[in-house]
């Protein structure tokens, strides 16, 4: 995977590896078929004091949501399926490609996003944890989840 320059990628990786994040984040999209990346953009909207708009969202999932359907889920769907098959070590080697392909194509979905919507426009009149609340709930209305509970992502995040 290529180095990038995108904040918003490094953001995400550091917030992903805190304990509870992935669990989360992964619980929601199993469950509910969230969108991963554009919960952690939610996220580092709110820590650089941006609240998003309805049609911010609708911008971002409208660019990110074919990438995500043709290419990250995909990649997802193969890796997944080859993992609860009996494998020899080739195969074991060709899921692990899989899988470095699957986050490639979620970092590149990262730089999509990032580079739609600029982050200039500050409004945090509150802690980033409140306005990162506030950005996933608008999320959630936007996706028709509203009333998922948000708890342990924003216990972990904290």
């Amino acid at each position: 995977m290529r180095q990038t320059n995108n904040p918003f990628w490094s953001f995400s990786l550091e917030t992903y590896a805190k304990p509870g994040v992935a669990e989360a984040c992964l619980a929601l999209q199993d469950k509910y078929g969230l969108d991963v990346n554009l919960l952690l953009f939610c996220c580092w909207a709110a820590r650089n004091g941006r609240r998003l708009s309805q049609e911010d969202l609708e911008r971002l999932d409208g660019l990110s949501s074919p990438w995500r359907r043709h290419v990250v889920l995909p990649l997802r769907e193969l890796r997944r399926w080859l993992k609860t098959r009996e494998v020899d070590e080739q195969v074991t080697r060709f899921r692990a490609a899989i899988k470095r392909q699957e986050l490639e194509a979620e970092r590149l979905q990262q730089d999509q996003l990032h580079a739609v919507l600029p982050l200039d426009v500050s409004v945090a009149d509150c802690s980033w944890l409140t306005l990162a609340e506030a950005n996933l709930r608008q999320y959630l209305e936007f996706s028709a989840c509203p009333t998922v509970n948000l708890d342990p992502l924003l216990q972990s995040l904290g």
